[in-house]
């Protein structure tokens, strides 16, 4: 159902998650980072670790092109870290995104991982999966999406492939984040928006 940002209008197209009764979004300003690092020590070859943190970068860097008012920025001590790119072969409690490589799929996909980042890097600045009301709202998680504007399949948090940053993305990334106001409005109830810090 779409839903409109308080005291703004014109919003594309987005899906944003919560942590039950509110929207999380990062504190945007000047200052304002989310430190990523990158532990290589669990990649099965050193150089695919160095490739992962190459096209983290790569797609941390288009995103922080928008101008959202929060910047990723890469940092080389895991303590100065909000976040941490590592591999793993299978489920660790704490992840929150995950994307697979390697594996036995064609190693061309290996082009396509700074695509992956892109979507995942879209989770880290609150978005979820553009298909979240049909698949994934619920009672099991807890968690409920809502969406404002059109809907994309095309978008970067779809599952088309390779996933890429459309233009509905950009403006309503750049609406969210802009935004002034403290909540978004959806059948005339006020969900609040809480701003975090990055714990860097």
């Amino acid at each position: 159902m779409p839903i409109t940002i308080t005291g703004k209008s014109s919003v594309a197209a987005l899906q944003l998650g919560g942590l039950g009764k509110a929207i999380p979004r990062w504190k945007t300003g000047s200052k304002n980072t989310v430190n990523f690092a990158v532990f290589e020590n669990r990649y099965p070859k050193q150089e695919l670790a160095f490739l992962a943190a190459n096209k983290l970068k790569e797609a941390a860097d288009e995103w922080n092109y928008l101008e959202l008012g929060v910047q990723f920025e890469w940092v080389y001590k895991i303590v100065d870290a909000a976040f941490v790119l590592s591999y793993a072969e299978s489920n660790i409690p704490g992840v929150i995104a995950e994307a697979f490589f390697p594996n036995d799929l064609d190693l061309n996909i290996l082009n396509y991982l700074k695509n992956v980042f892109l979507h995942e890097l879209g989770h880290i600045l609150g978005l979820r999966h553009e298909f979240a009301p049909e698949v994934e709202d619920g009672n099991k998680t807890g968690m409920k999406s809502l969406q404002f504007g059109p809907r994309n399949p095309t978008s970067v948090m779809a599952y088309e492939f390779p996933p890429t940053i459309q233009t509905s993305d950009i403006d309503s990334a750049q609406a969210f984040y802009h935004s002034s106001g403290k909540g978004l409005t959806q059948d005339n109830k006020l969900i609040p928006i809480v701003d975090y810090e990055a714990n860097n």
